[in-house]
């Protein structure tokens, strides 16, 4: 009798399991048919912080927004920037507030890290700082990514969908994904 519940139980688990994997998968690939992309400037990594684990840890040129009133704002915050594109698809800033915009417009969560009270600036942290790779080619990929940065032409681009969750697409280096600069086979697609 106890064996019969224990499997019933199993079963039960296993199928919990599978479910919550299942929607991740199909949120992500929501994005991906419903978003649109922004291509995000990465500007140099401090050559101290060494590849952490099997990923290229990722920093951006646009990391800080202009506010009116630093006084509505606080370190670890949440913060929802209104997202623009200019004529390439480069992201632009266009505004900053704590609290979600309109489901209209295309917008993104991000953590305040500091408030520049003299300069009315607010900076913050993306969710996506970090693209995996495999294991023999993050180090190359990583030095790439590094030597890259410095010369420019290096952008992440990032499907954002109009409600939702942003996703890091790929890191490309010159039009090129960093993968195929370094010779790993290209991720598929989702079209």
């Amino acid at each position: 009798m106890k064996i019969k519940y224990l499997f019933i139980a199993f079963i039960v688990l296993s199928l919990v399991q599978l479910v919550v994997v299942g929607k991740m998968v199909y949120d992500r690939e929501l994005v991906f048919l419903h978003g649109d992309s922004f291509k995000f400037v990465c500007a140099p990594v401090d050559p101290h912080d060494a590849l952490r684990g099997k990923y290229i840890n990722l920093n951006f040129a646009a990391n800080s927004v202009g506010i009116n009133t630093p006084t509505d704002w606080s370190t670890n915050q949440p913060a929802y920037l209104r997202l623009g594109k200019d004529e390439q698809g480069y992201v632009i800033i266009l505004e900053a507030s704590p609290r979600p915009f309109a489901e209209d417009v295309f917008q993104l969560e991000v953590k305040v890290t500091r408030v520049d009270t003299e300069s009315y600036t607010l900076y913050f942290d993306y969710p996506f700082n970090r693209y995996y790779l495999s294991e023999d080619k993050a180090q190359a990929a990583e030095e790439l990514y590094r030597q890259s940065t410095a010369k420019q032409g290096t952008y992440a681009l990032v499907r954002i969908p109009v409600q939702g969750t942003a996703v890091l697409e790929a890191v490309m280096i010159n039009d090129m994904p960093i993968e195929e600069a370094v010779g790993i086979p290209p991720r598929p697609q989702s079209e």
